[in-house]
């Protein structure tokens, strides 16, 4: 039976990067190892390439849960086990033993959530799109780590709107291996709730000048998209707003947001209980 191939957490086999190097190494005139270090790093593990293929071959796959949730503008409802739901109260977002809890993203996808909810005395609708009303929950995911993730990559970014097709419509998204993405707009359900991916830019009209070389060279709209990506990553991290920057200047909030990534990771304690473990 043919052994499954390692892949970096862009998706890409360590066969596929091999060969990227070889045409980077050859378009960037620089050293064959040079290029599988940058390559290591654009494809999701920040380290070298000998020490990159040391954790993706030696290391197990990190613990991932999903949770189920009804999300209104301040109460959040949580599936438990036995159907009910479980309010949330004052913004505790740790697991129970109640908590239903799944590793498969298709089970969050495919869940069908009720038209409408009966809870704390109020009858609440539940719509498939976003909406500030009171009376409204909106179906959500909450994720549960129980290893720190990698930081997202600035300059992963800039390559992947500089790969960008120019002849379709794209949606540019931050998945959650911390990889960004461009996914074709003609494909992508916006109906549909998929805790893969941390943030879709939908709001961008990522065509013609929005992709490309051009694009990526355009480091004021980088940036701004960057931090946007920075700001919903560590509140997934986190479960909540830590940062609140009234100052526009994009540069210095990047190096704040990069700097608590960096306290985050340093404290960090899994998210997901023994309970929960293996599930």
């Amino acid at each position: 039976m043919p052994q499954t191939p390692i892949r970096f957490p862009s998706g890409k086999t360590v066969e596929q990067i091999k060969k990227d190097a070889k045409r980077r190494a050859r378009r960037q005139q620089i050293p064959h190892h040079q290029a599988l270090d940058e390559l290591a790093r654009i494809n999701g593990v920040d380290l070298p390439w000998a020490e990159a293929l040391l954790r993706l071959f030696g290391a197990p796959k990190a613990d991932i849960l999903f949770s189920i949730e009804l999300d209104g503008l301040s109460t959040i409802y949580r599936l438990q086990k036995n159907g009910s739901w479980r309010r949330l109260e004052d913004g505790n977002y740790e697991l129970l033993d109640s908590d239903y809890v799944t590793d498969n993203v298709e089970k969050v996808k495919e869940f069908h959530f009720p038209a409408s909810l009966e809870a704390d005395g109020k009858k609440w609708l539940i719509p498939r799109r976003f909406s500030v009303e009171e009376n409204i929950l909106v179906p959500f995911s909450q994720i549960f780590r129980s290893e720190f993730p990698p930081i997202p990559n600035k300059q992963q970014l800039q390559e992947t709107i500089a790969g960008g097709d120019e002849s379709c419509q794209n949606i540019l998204v931050l998945n959650l291996d911390g990889i960004f993405e461009l996914l074709p707009a003609s494909t992508f359900d916006r109906q549909c709730l998929d805790p893969h991916i941390i943030v879709n830019h939908d709001y961008l009209p990522i065509r013609g000048a929005y992709v490309g070389p051009e694009a990526a060279a355009n480091s004021e709209q980088v940036s701004e998209v960057f931090v946007t990506s920075l700001d919903f990553w560590i509140r997934h991290l986190v479960k909540k707003v830590i940062y609140d920057f009234p100052d526009p200047d994009h540069i210095e909030i990047e190096r704040l947001h990069l700097e608590g990534l960096q306290t985050i990771g340093k404290d960090w304690v899994s998210q997901i209980p023994s309970f929960h473990l293996g599930k």
